[in-house]
């Protein structure tokens, strides 16, 4: 296997519960994301309960079958200039959904920390890599994002909702034929269950 080398690249690795019969769509540009609004309780810190949210509102049809995102990207209202950056590359959270009683956030050490009945269930990390304001369109600075959660709670989860726990990978490179010049954007997915 080669080494891919681009100016701009993205990796993206997003779960769901996926009906047995579900086929994502050939089409589908936006992966399997959706936004949830959350009112910051002080209109300030980032943490508190996050509001229970009706499954069914972020259900999507594939060719066949339906699924549903183990994560939903946050939306905190008020929101403060330094999280522009994160609010475009996605703070995907557990959806409070995946629990039986709403999963508290708190920021501490360096993370936000999810958890259900003094339990820590999950965390949001970001870093750097070499950041810089340069970015290719419809892409993002240099500056990466990952969602972990407790393997019980999925498994849980997925068995409750009768589905599977399925994934969907999605790379995308930006480059160009020389130095300068426009970037063309190549896009390579797969979708597969646990």
């Amino acid at each position: 296997m080669g080494v891919i080398l681009a100016e701009f690249g993205e990796l993206s690795i997003e779960a769901c519960y996926a009906t047995k019969d579900y086929v994502p769509k050939v089409d589908a540009e936006d992966g399997f994301q959706r936004i949830m609004i959350w009112g910051l309780s002080n209109l300030l810190s980032f943490d508190g309960l996050l509001p229970a949210r009706n499954i069914e509102k972020y259900r999507f049809a594939g060719e066949t079958g339906s699924a549903i995102p183990v994560c939903l990207n946050v939306w905190p209202v008020p929101l403060g200039f330094w999280l522009n950056e994160y609010l475009h590359l996605g703070i995907a959270l557990p959806a409070p959904y995946n629990f039986s009683s709403a999963p508290e956030v708190d920021c501490k050490k360096g993370n936000v920390t999810l958890s259900n009945n003094k339990q820590v269930i999950g965390h949001w990390k970001v870093w750097h890599d070499d950041w810089s304001p340069l970015q290719p369109s419809e892409g993002h600075t240099r500056c990466g994002s990952i969602t972990e959660m407790k393997l019980e709670s999925l498994q849980a989860a997925s068995s409750s909702m009768g589905m599977t726990l399925s994934w969907y990978v999605e790379l995308k490179l930006w480059e160009r034929p020389k130095e300068y010049g426009e970037l063309t954007l190549t896009k390579r997915s797969v979708f597969f269950r646990d």
